[in-house]
Parts: C-alpha cells; sequence; structure tokens
C-alpha cells in the first residue's frame, strides 16, 4: 500500500493493488470496530489468509468468544505490533506528506523482570557498580556515533560477539543482551544482526523518542490495519483501484519484460497488463508466480536461504488491569520458566494496549493484554512443532499465575495464535543488509519486489515501509527517500 500510495500519489502513475483475500490488511490485518464483525469461521478463514496465523488454543471456545461480542467489544490486531519510533515512524511520517494522519499512542515505560519484580529500564543500573554504569554510558554514546554505513560493516555480525567486542563489562553486555532479544524478537543473542540492531536503535533515538520515557514503541490507534487503510485512500484519491477476492497467479514474461500478470477472480482466470508489475509476495515464496529460472543462481540461493522469525502471540481480556504502576509499560521477562528456545532462555513480553489505546475497547470493562514469545522457524523449526508451542503456552500462563495471584480468575477469555512470520526475514546474520534479495529483478525488466523481504533497515511495518520508499524509488527512478527524515533513510 506504502508503494502504491507514493506511485500514485507522489509519481502520478496509475495504481491497480490486486488483494487475493476478501479484506485488505495482509499481516497487520485488524478486526472489529471500523474493520468489521465476523463469524468465528469468517474470523480463523481470515487470520489464515491474511496473515498466516492459526489458532493454538482459547478458552472458552473461540464460538463462544465471537458470539460474546468480541468484535462489538473490541478491536484486535492479528498478533501483536509494536512499532519502532512510535508515532515518528516512517509510515506516519510517509501520511503526514500526504496530509494524512496515522496515530501511533506510545508505550510509556520498559519493564525489566529482576528478582520476583519489575524493574524500569533505566533504574536496571541503580543495583550495578558505578564503573558498570559509567561503562553503559560510553557505549550507548558511541554507539549513537555510528553511522548507518557503518553499522552496515556488522550485519553479518552476531550481537553478543559485538558486544564483547566494545565492552568487557557483563552487566552492561547483559543489559543490551535482553534489550535486543525483546527488539528484534529472538532468543539467542548471537543470531541478531549487530548491524541492523544498532541502525534500530540510532533511528529510534534520532527520532526523538524512548524505550523508557515513551514513544519508542506504539500501537497505531483503532488498530494496526489503520496504517494500510489511510494508504489504500491515498491511492483511490490519487486514481487508483483496490480490487479485493483478486488472486495474482503468474507474472507475465515476455522478452526479459514484465508484462502484467494473470489474475483470478470468482472463478475466472484473466490477463491484466501493465507497464510495470510489484510484487508484495514474500520473497520465499516469489518463486510461486514468478519463475526461479529468470533469477541469477547468486539471487536464488539468498531466496531459499531466507527464513522468517516466527512467534506464539496471544490475546487476554482481563476483568481489570494486573500493572498500575506503569500501566503503558512493555514487560519483558528474559526467562520463562522451563521451555528452552534455541538451548537459551526464552524470552517473554506483554503489555496492557487497551490502556496505552483505550478505543481497542469498545464499551467494554477490563483490559486487553497482548502477549508474544519470539520462537524459531529453523534449526529447529520450533513455531510448526504443536508440543513445543503448547509448552511455551503454558510456561506463559504459569508465569502469570506466579507474578499476579489471582490471575485465572481475572481471565475472561484468551485467544492464543501461532505466527510463522512475525518478521518476514529472521533479523539475523547472513540474512540482513546485502544478503536481502533487492527491490529490483535484475534480469527481467519493470518487475519489482515490496514488502518486508526485501532491501530495507529495521525490523517488522517500520522496516517494510523502508523497502517500499526503496521500492518505490527504483519504479519512479526518483529518490523518494527524500519524503523520510535522514535517519530513516
Amino acid at each position: 500500500m506504502i508503494t502504491g500510495a507514493i506511485l500514485a500519489g507522489v509519481a502520478g502513475m496509475k495504481v491497480l493493488v490486486l488483494e487475493k483475500e476478501p479484506i485488505i490488511g495482509g499481516r497487520v490485518v485488524s478486526f472489529g470496530g471500523p474493520h468489521g464483525t465476523y463469524s468465528a469461521t469468517e474470523y480463523r478463514d481470515l487470520l489464515a489468509g491474511c496473515a498466516g496465523l492459526r489458532i493454538v488454543d482459547s478458552e472458552p471456545s473461540l464460538a463462544q468468544i465471537v458470539d460474546g461480542g468480541l468484535f462489538e467489544q473490541h478491536i484486535l490486531d492479528g498478533g501483536w505490533h509494536g512499532v519502532s519510533a512510535g508515532d515518528r515512524c516512517r509510515y506516519s511520517t510517509l501520511a503526514r506528506y500526504f496530509g494524512k494522519r496515522i496515530d501511533v499512542d506510545p508505550q510509556v515505560g520498559l519493564l525489566y523482570h529482576r528478582d520476583g519484580d519489575w524493574v524500569e529500564m533505566r533504574d536496571v543500573a541503580d543495583r550495578w557498580p558505578k564503573e558498570s554504569v559509567r561503562e553503559r554510558t560510553r557505549v550507548a554514546a558511541e554507539r549513537a556515533l555510528i553511522s548507518n554505513a557503518e553499522a552496515a560493516e556488522f550485519n553479518h555480525v552476531g550481537l553478543r560477539s559485538y558486544l564483547e567486542l566494545v565492552t568487557d563489562d557483563e552487566n552492561v553486555r547483559d543489559y543490551y543482551a535482553v534489550l535486543a532479544k525483546f527488539q528484534m524478537g529472538v532468543n539467542d543473542v548471537e543470531r541478531i544482526s549487530a548491524g541492523d540492531w544498532i541502525m534500530c536503535n540510532n533511528m529510534t533515538s534520532a527520532s526523538g523518542r524512548h524505550l523508557s520515557l515513551g514513544g519508542g514503541m506504539g500501537d497505531v490507534r483503532s488498530g494496526f490495519k489503520s496504517a494500510v487503510d489511510t494508504f489504500a485512500e491515498v491511492i483511490r484519491e490519487s486514481g487508483g483501484e483496490i480490487r479485493t477476492g483478486a488472486r495474482v497467479d503468474e507474472v507475465i514474461i515476455e522478452r526479459h519484460r514484465a508484462q502484467g500478470v494473470v489474475v483470478e477472480e470468482a472463478g475466472r482466470r484473466s490477463r491484466v497488463d501493465a507497464r510495470f508489475v510489484v510484487s508484495n509476495l514474500p520473497m520465499n515464496r516469489v518463486f510461486r508466480i514468478v519463475p526461479e529460472e529468470t533469477f541469477p543462481a547468486e539471487l536464488v540461493e539468498r531466496i531459499k536461504a531466507i527464513f522468517p522469525m516466527p512467534g506464539l502471540l496471544g490475546h487476554v481480556k482481563l476483568r481489570q488491569p494486573i500493572e498500575t504502576r506503569f500501566p503503558k509499560g512493555m514487560f519483558v521477562l528474559d526467562g520463562l520458566e522451563g521451555p528452552k528456545l534455541r538451548g537459551d532462555a526464552t524470552v517473554y513480553g506483554f503489555e496492557q494496549t487497551s490502556i496505552i489505546d483505550p478505543t481497542r475497547q469498545q464499551g467494554a470493562d477490563g483490559c486487553l493484554l497482548q502477549t508474544w514469545v519470539g520462537m524459531s522457524a529453523k534449526d529447529p523449526d520450533e513455531i510448526h512443532d504443536q508440543a513445543v508451542v503448547r509448552e511455551v503456552m503454558d510456561a506463559k500462563f504459569a508465569f502469570m499465575r506466579e507474578q499476579y495471584p489471582g490471575f485465572d480468575d481475572l481471565v475472561e477469555w484468551y485467544i492464543m495464535v501461532a505466527a510463522p512470520a512475525v518478521y518476514g526475514v529472521h533479523p539475523g546474520p547472513g540474512l540482513t543488509g546485502d544478503r536481502r534479495p533487492p527491490v529490483r529483478h535484475p534480469l527481467v525488466r519493470n518487475l519489482f519486489f515490496t514488502g518486508d523481504t526485501v532491501t530495507q533497515t529495521d525490523v517488522g511495518t517500520n522496516g517494510a515501509a523502508h523497502g517500499a520508499v526503496l521500492c518505490a524509488s527504483a519504479v519512479a527512478d526518483r529518490d523518494f527517500r527524500v519524503l523520510l527524515p535522514p535517519a530513516m533513510r
């Protein structure tokens, strides 16, 4: 949608968007309120079709939760979608260029679990010796001076190795390791790209937002799909068209040039001719519509090496909030008792979403939690291991019961979902930076790629917005990075 909005609203091109599902939104689809009400079957099917999510468990049954007024009383995203830099993220910035607003309600406070209680990130160092406090300040100051070009030199270096390079202080290493696990969604620190992590943090700092003081992360108001709807509005206002229920089966390639696509609508196949074709299919699935043999062998190897970063996500409706000291905080536990994902401590995070963004509850009382545990899709494939997923889910609830006595009595309902691709590309060495596929097909003219699996910096939707800007620039042969502040380019 961002690529199409830029091409239609800035470059003046005629844009047609083809969406295979009956609604737009993709992996950031939302339900309820302005996003519509659905039956339990429709909800399950749309979760799977739009976002690739599968419902692992619910209590009571999904049908009972939906029939009880789920979508009349709440707005749910497909999963938990926080965004770096909050209201100054890339897509909020781009929306302002078009005279639109994408409101992002900020989290305030980042809480670590230490010795049975929550400690604000800024206060963790209160228990350190003075030398460690000074060392953290030095490491942070030096990191902030690293340019994106310099950070890229660490794209294929694991974060643990980077931290060992820049400091000998174990307190500082542990502090940044836990922070990075939460930000990047990866339990194993050495499988986090140091370069990507540096750029993500420096961009947030340059925006003037802070993980503890507020706005370092945030939730799109009234559901993440509101952001999608904003750029869809730009496309339509600029003369473009969006068709739902339109599945692209094939990119038409003639004489090494993309000429259009074959699309299936209502059981009928037809040809749509186009001067340019832009695919947002995840690159590890792109061979479904673009023949593998059209790509150079080295790029085929890179595409086949892509694997996503998945997670076990969940919505939990409580009768009342459980955290009052930091009601809008992000809560991070480094080490669920029981499961050892990738052989390392399991990171668990949650937030009281309906307090951060009150519009998420439409006249309902209580509090809506969103929860998350990062898992793996490769070596081993944890997210598709039903026993492991169940063990992680049980461990999440066991921690909540221990931390909050009477937790079970507060739970009205919950829905747990497995997300095979929280991020389209695992943000680790060998997969980021120059190892990401380019936005332009190197051999087929007029064929381009966008989404969160192409060249970009940062993770999640904020990274996807960067890839969208780079893609639109390649299509129109103009540098649309000027629409973003320097730190986001």
